[in-house]
């Protein structure tokens, strides 16, 4: 008897005391949202910490001396503008706007999307291919521009993947092109907020 409840007092303690497993997912899901918390209003998966460097990475590896200066320019005047777009009142009214017509897609697409769930979860459809056809819900909801940057990284994922040096030349060189789009769009949104 004295044996049991010498052994029950320190376990008593220590479930008290250590978190259960509940008590941790919570706190680790709440550190990831905050980590991810930054990037995720970007609107630019690339300027993720890790992403970032997976991408430099892959323009000091596979980038002609000249695509590499470009796109380093590039990149650096992105991240100026972005920062300074993300500042002014037009990104507020703008970012309220995304994240209404976000919840809208959702609304309307509910069981559309479910249903592919389902059919994941049955069996009947890879997790790929449930993917492609959410992403052409999207892609019909944005009128076919569903992100060009997306198709541009996705193509350069396939490249790197293949090790296929011209594919990754070609991808990184609509990158490019894509990025100075962008960041005239974005200095044309900053003349007009000023």
């Amino acid at each position: 008897m004295k044996l049991r409840s010498s052994l029950l007092v320190p376990f008593l303690i220590a479930s008290i005391l250590l978190p259960t497993a509940g008590q941790l997912s919570v706190s680790q899901k709440a550190a990831a949202s905050q980590s991810f918390e930054r990037s995720e209003h970007s609107g630019h998966h690339y300027l993720i910490k890790g992403n970032h460097k997976k991408l430099e990475k892959i323009i000091d590896q596979y980038a002609s001396p000249s695509l590499k200066k470009e796109l380093k320019k590039d990149l650096a005047t992105h991240k100026k503008l972005m920062q300074e777009w993300r500042k002014t009142p037009g990104f507020q009214k703008q970012k309220t706007q995304w994240i209404a017509d976000r919840k809208a897609f959702h609304q309307a697409n509910k069981e559309k999307i479910d249903a592919i769930r389902s059919q994941v979860k049955a069996g009947k459809l890879t997790k790929q291919q449930a993917y492609e056809q959410i992403a052409a819900l999207f892609a019909a909801q944005h009128k076919g521009n569903f992100h060009g940057r997306y198709f541009i990284f996705k193509e350069l994922k396939t490249a790197v993947h293949k090790n296929d040096k011209a594919g990754i030349q070609s991808a990184l060189k609509k990158l490019d092109e894509h990025l100075k789009t962008s960041n005239q769009q974005l200095a044309k949104n900053l003349s007009t907020q000023r």
